[in-house]
């Protein structure tokens, strides 16, 4: 039988009442349990904790409805069953991966290697005690003879003509008398006598740009002592005149032999060439049957011995280059000198694409210097055409040069390295040295002592003898 509740609600009180049905007569009653109850202990109270109660206002918040915002379904285009969203994140992907490895390979920085040479690789310089060039470097001498005009390398280049200096009626002639009789070349021809006493004249310039330019007091030597040849020449005194040239040419030999930059290889070689010109001119003023007046023949004979020993294009190139690496490493990079690219980088257009690894461009600049040593150590095998293309080659020629040391490249290609114009230079004159060398050779080969005019002997055979004159007698 089913019992069924009903709730009547109070108005009054708010709470709702349950009225229970009795049940049914004809229901049996429930049997009850025939166990004993479980003797339950009473729970112990706790007295409440008794709290500070706050009435607090009622607060009502007004309800506001919200309109609902319905998103829209969006459906993925397909191409070719792939989804065109991730077909357009390649090229964008691509683009990060190749901004990753721009930026890695640009701010990661080589290791600085050692310089290829050091001063410590150069050949050492002779004593100063037994060097006359020690004398000509000398620093008092250098300040002094350094502005003046005897460093003019061109102020003899007409001797090659000694005739126009011998010609009392040419400006050349009044030249040589005037700078003769100059102070400074009175003093030149001095210190020109005490480094011929030296047994060795040797070059034993550093390489440093404060001696760069100590050549031109070796050619205000070569000058004074070309004057002071030309000089006997018009006074005559041809002895004197070969002895000077017998000097000036071993001088030149020997500095030629032993420069150590190019500069003073190449300006010693020049001066030695003209040297040879001048001689060559000496011995065209000789007298009938190719003699020479003054017994100058036999200075002329060593002369022609000192030829005979020397070639010039036997002398090496390899200890040139070596020097010129080290002058050039210190003027670009000097590990004083923090940032040498910065003029480049001030230059360039695009500044944020560029980037400097001094490792790296070292790296570079010592693989040309290697290649030009290599062409050093065999000067005579030396291809001009290979030369010229491997002196026109440049970083930034190359497509996306800009993508890796940018700074570097354009660094390398604006520092001018004259080394290239040792080669071609140095082959060109000491070919013409050669052929000028054995041209004098065979001219002194055929010159002859000139003899002296004897006097004639009186043939008294064909003579009547005459009458002496008697003598006048003093008047009385």
């Amino acid at each position: 039988m089913k019992i069924e509740v009903k709730t009547k609600f109070n108005i009054n009180g708010g709470t709702a009442k349950q009225i229970k049905r009795q049940p049914a007569r004809d229901q049996k009653p429930e049997k009850k349990s025939t166990k004993k109850p479980r003797a339950e202990k009473p729970p112990v109270e706790k007295p409440p904790k008794e709290k500070a109660r706050v009435k607090m206002p009622k607060i009502t918040i007004p309800h506001i409805a919200l309109p609902k915002i319905q998103v829209p379904h969006f459906k993925v285009p397909r191409f070719k069953g792939r989804p065109l969203l991730y077909v357009a994140l390649v090229p964008l992907i691509a683009v990060a991966a190749v901004l990753v490895v721009w930026l890695g390979m640009n701010l990661w920085r080589r290791p600085v290697p050692k310089p290829l040479f050091t001063e410590a690789s150069l050949a050492p310089v002779p004593a100063a005690d037994t060097n006359g060039c020690a004398d000509l470097y000398n620093d008092q001498v250098y300040n002094e003879f350094s502005g003046k005009d005897l460093c003019d390398a061109n102020m003899f280049r007409n001797a090659a003509a000694m005739e126009v200096f011998l010609d009392k009626t040419r400006d050349e002639y009044n030249f040589a008398k005037n700078l003769a009789a100059r102070d400074d070349v009175k003093k030149m021809l001095g210190l020109y006598r005490e480094i011929i006493k030296k047994p060795v004249f040797a070059d034993m310039v550093q390489p440093d740009v404060r001696d760069a330019r100590k050549f031109s007091v070796f050619i205000a030597l070569h000058n004074t002592i070309t004057d002071a040849a030309i000089t006997s020449m018009q006074e005559k005194k041809y002895g004197a005149g070969f002895k000077l040239m017998k000097d000036q040419l071993s001088l030149n030999q020997q500095y030629f032999q032993s420069a150590r930059s190019m500069t003073n290889y190449l300006m010693s070689l020049h001066a030695y060439e003209k040297s040879l010109d001048i001689l060559k001119s000496m011995l065209a003023q000789n007298g009938p049957n190719g003699s020479i007046a003054g017994g100058s023949v036999t200075t002329c004979r060593e002369i022609g011995d000192l030829l005979q020993q020397f070639n010039a294009r036997a002398v090496p190139l390899a200890p040139i280059v070596m020097f010129e690496y080290i002058l050039s490493w210190k003027q670009t990079f000097n590990p004083g000198i923090e940032h040498p690219e910065a003029p480049t980088y001030q230059g360039m257009k695009r500044r944020a694409l560029v980037f400097f690894d001094r490792g790296l461009t070292e790296r570079w600049y010592d693989d040309q210097w290697k290649k030009v040593y290599d062409l050093a150590k065999n000067p005579g095998d030396v291809d001009l055409l290979v030369l010229n293309q491997l002196q026109e080659q440049r970083y930034t020629t190359k497509r996306f040069w800009w993508f890796h040391n940018a700074v570097g490249k354009k660094y390398l290609d604006s520092m001018p390295l004259s080394i290239y114009q040792l080669f071609p230079e140095a082959k060109n004159v000491t070919e013409s040295i050669s052929r000028k060398q054995g041209e004098i050779i065979n001219a002194i080969g055929a010159l002859k002592e000139e003899k002296k005019p004897e006097k004639k002997a009186e043939k008294r055979q064909g003579k009547k003898p005459g009458k002496k004159k008697a003598a006048k007698k003093p008047a009385a």
